[in-house]
């Protein structure tokens, strides 16, 4: 939750490097005016034409909270198909609007800064600027109902798409009713920008110029758009606490991260590291979560890897000495952290961008944390022991002259454990995945590790390790090396035996409050529950190191993060029916040209009961080269099916593995995952690779948890 020097928030959705320009202008061929009212300068003339399916019409639906989600849906899916046209509408009452950077939109006056006028069956419009994304008409058909379209093309169909919509209002109409207006345009909000993706467009017109059937075409919005609609609806329609719930939910906290980002100044890299909260104290009362947080107990680490001519490693750690408390919202299924965003001066003495620390330097730092959602994952006698969260920052520098002087980014994978208020028990079998970041001179290793734990009363534990996946990276020229390994047997000093995993033992001390150090070394806390563990490890610079010191921030010249979670493992497991929502973070190396931090802005994992399982995933990515940020994505979709062949759950161990082979339009993914099922079957957690071939060939690592939504119905 907590960010620092080289990446904290940054600037606004709408204009945040990863839309790429599917708000922003410039998108699809873009337009090089000032987006402003027309001013005597050039004009395009479109066409249009407005339509609707043969289904039942949005327009005939009852006025409520579906009807504005059926709208926003329907407005923004536009494809040139299934076309009964209407050509008794009143052009005087057509609107167009402009969208701003920062997600307000300015409206263009009908008559003075546009004309529109009848066409034959449709209309025409003279609009004051290109074909591009920044900009959409909105046009009035009936009562409260208003059909809009982007202005991507210069032959614009207003077409809602209403047998889909359909659909999804169909599984959700008791969840519609919870929703308040807010919150109803808060989904709306979310389906308008993804629905604005210039690749979900083009997807959708490829459907139909193919020939698709509107079953097909139907399909392909839904394989696009339901992953993050469900995510939104799932957020949003979420029982309110009751006063047992709320007494429940509150108490002492510990919190740690995974987080994978990027940056851009000077050279270009990689952010990996992560951060640890020893003490969060929450109250919650009525729905709301007044937190604190004490002085020197927010540590943030660091691994920064410059890439390029600039290649090198350096780690920075920080501890935050100064107090923090607010408020969040709580309901029965988690915590909702509001998003967040700071404008303000550079802050001189930071040394985060070199030409802002003159004296005569006026620099602006704009930082952006979206709102982040953390899902109660503990038992359903204790939900709230255990929390697993995801977020998104970015932050922008610019000098005087708006030069853009530094971008971040960084998304992250984090768990709340909530402290003990006796010792918990921590005895036999626990599955753990980690993930491990070592960077020195010019070189990165990123290692994932899925490993069988056996503790002895909370005295020792014996591990071994069964599987290892390694991604190491040179940051001067990106060549890359990756390697799959699965251990039958494990071993002391293995020496790197690529045959044979390592073993050992360690000892163990365990606190009255759940705080864990294991082998003097990994430090974190176990759940009350004794279900949950999650520890962590820095180097060279840890909390006793900076406290010690009396200082607040080291830096060094390598770095070294590991993070680890760890669940009681689960006796014959049965995953039939399971819903899992799930929350992961990832790295993809295109072997000497790119990197790209990877993470999942939705995702769901449903088995059936028949072994089989599906994943439907929505993922957000930044690409990377020596040169700077390239291509980027907000919701990359990837449906994978996983037969009962492919899904294997041991019934002593509660080890997972589930793999698969997909064809991804000329390319072939496979992907391949090992884990371990907890005690209960609420949560999962897998250590995963994905591997592509057929033109865009590259090698990707990651942790995944998923958190069971239906495991308590």
């Amino acid at each position: 939750m907590q960010q620092f020097t080289k990446w904290p928030l940054a600037v606004a959705v709408a204009s945040t490097i990863l839309l790429g320009g599917c708000l922003g202008g410039g998108g699809g061929g873009g337009s090089d005016d000032d987006g402003g009212a027309a001013g005597g300068g050039t004009t395009t003339r479109y066409s249009l034409t407005v339509g609707t399916a043969a289904a039942a019409p949005v327009a005939s639906l009852s006025q409520s909270h579906a009807e504005r989600i059926a709208s926003a849906v329907v407005d923004f899916l536009i494809t040139p198909a299934m076309a009964e046209v209407f050509s008794d509408l009143d052009p005087s009452t057509f609107r167009v609007f402009n969208i701003n950077a920062d997600g307000s939109t300015e409206e263009l006056v009908n008559g003075e800064d546009f004309t529109a006028e009848t066409d034959g069956d449709g209309y025409a419009l003279e609009l004051p600027f290109s074909t591009r994304y920044s900009s959409y008409v909105e046009i009035p058909v009936s009562g409260t109902l208003s059909y809009q379209v982007p202005t991507t093309r210069a032959d614009l169909v207003a077409n809602p798409l209403t047998t889909f919509v359909t659909q999804q209002i169909a599984n959700r109409v008791g969840q519609f009713d919870e929703l308040t207006l807010e919150e109803v345009d808060q989904i709306i909000e979310a389906v308008i920008e993804l629905a604005n993706d210039p690749q979900l467009q083009a997807d959708l017109d490829a459907a139909v110029n193919g020939g698709a059937s509107t079953e097909e075409l139907l399909a392909e919005v839904d394989a696009k758009l339901s992953a993050t609609i469900t995510a939104q609806l799932d957020d949003k329609a979420t029982p309110e606490l009751t006063g047992s719930q709320a007494s429940a939910a509150s108490g002492s906290y510990y919190n740690t991260a995974l987080s994978i980002g990027g940056f851009s100044d000077l050279s270009a890299g990689l952010l990996l590291g992560g951060w640890t909260v020893n003490e969060a104290s929450i109250e919650v009362a009525n729905g709301t979560a007044n937190y604190s947080v004490p002085a020197l107990t927010d540590f943030n680490f660091e691994v920064i890897n410059s890439l390029g001519v600039y290649a090198g490693v350096s780690s920075r750690a920080e501890v935050d000495d100064e107090a923090d408390s607010g408020t969040f919202n709580a309901d029965s299924n988690g915590f909702t952290f509001a998003e967040e965003e700071e404008f303000e001066p550079y802050e001189k003495g930071s040394d985060s961008v070199s030409a802002c620390e003159t004296l005569s330097a006026e620099c602006t730092d704009r930082e952006y944390s979206a709102g982040t959602r953390a899902t109660a994952a503990g038992p359903a006698s204790a939900p709230f022991n255990t929390l697993i969260d995801t977020g998104f920052s970015t932050r922008d520098v610019r000098d005087a002259d708006n030069n853009q002087l530094l971008q971040v980014f960084g998304g992250d994978l984090g768990v709340f454990i909530k402290k003990s208020s006796s010792t918990p028990t921590l005895n036999g079998q626990y599955g753990a995945v980690e993930m491990s970041v070592n960077g020195e001179s010019q070189y990165m290793d990123v290692e994932v590790y899925t490993t069988e734990l056996t503790f002895d009363q909370a005295t020792k534990v014996n591990y071994c390790e069964k599987h290892r996946r390694e991604l190491g990276v040179n940051l001067s020229n990106l060549d890359s090396s990756f390697a799959v390994r699965h251990f039958d047997t494990c071993v002391e000093a293995a020496d790197d035996n690529p045959l044979v995993g390592e073993a050992g033992e360690n000892p163990v001390v365990l606190g009255s409050d759940g705080a864990l150090d294991i082998d003097l070394d990994l430090t974190g806390w176990l759940s009350p529950d004794g279900l949950t563990l999650v520890t962590s490890l820095e180097e060279p610079n840890n909390l006793d190191a900076l406290l010690d010191a009396e200082e607040t921030l080291l830096q060094a010249n390598q770095g070294f993060r590991q993070f680890l979670m760890a669940v009681k493992t689960a006796s014959n497991a049965d995953l039939s029916g399971n819903r899992y929502r799930l929350v992961s973070v990832a790295l993809l190396s295109e072997d000497g040209a790119a990197v790209e931090p990877h993470r999942l802005n939705a995702g769901y994992l449903e088995f059936d009961d028949q072994g089989q399982a599906t994943l439907s995933a929505a993922w957000q990515w930044q690409n990377i080269g020596v040169d700077g940020f390239g291509e980027a994505s907000l919701n990359d979709q990837l449906n994978l099916s996983f037969s009962s062949n492919g899904v294997t759950v041991d019934a002593q161990t509660g080890a997972l593995t589930m793999s698969t082979v997909a064809e991804i339009g000329s390319e072939t993914v496979e992907f391949n995952s090992d884990g371990y099922v907890q005690e209960g079957e609420r949560l999962i957690i897998l250590g995963y690779d994905a591997q592509t071939s057929g033109g865009f060939d590259a090698d990707m690592l990651g942790v995944m948890v998923g958190v069971c939504t239906n495991c308590d119905q």
